[in-house]
């Protein structure tokens, strides 16, 4: 597995996009992430904001329990080879043509 580690092009992406939501130094940005988030992507998010010369400040809230089954043993497996399979993938959404869609 791969260690997390800080990189420039991904502190320049996060400050892109940031700076596509308008952010402008002096600005008071929340950065809200929860209990499990993974830390490198909210620290990439202050190191990004600060560049902006914005203030940012964290809201961390508990992550919600899990309420869906989550596959386990030999349940996960068969999930793991029906995601290979072609025959269980879903096909992409079917787009009316304007013919179609002036008739609907």
């Amino acid at each position: 597995m791969l260690a997390d580690r800080f990189e420039g092009k991904w502190i320049d992406l996060f400050a892109e996009v940031f700076g596509l939501c308008k952010v402008a130094p002096g600005d008071a940005c929340a950065i809200l992430s929860e209990s499990q988030s993974r830390a490198l992507n909210v620290q990439l998010a202050e190191l990004a904001l600060h560049r902006l010369g914005a203030r940012p400040f964290h809201v961390v809230v508990p992550t919600p329990r899990q309420t869906a089954p989550v596959p386990s043993g030999q349940q996960a497996r068969r999930c793991a080879s029906k995601a290979r399979d072609p025959r269980f993938r879903r096909s992409p959404p079917r787009r009316l043509s304007p013919i179609a869609r002036s008739k609907a």
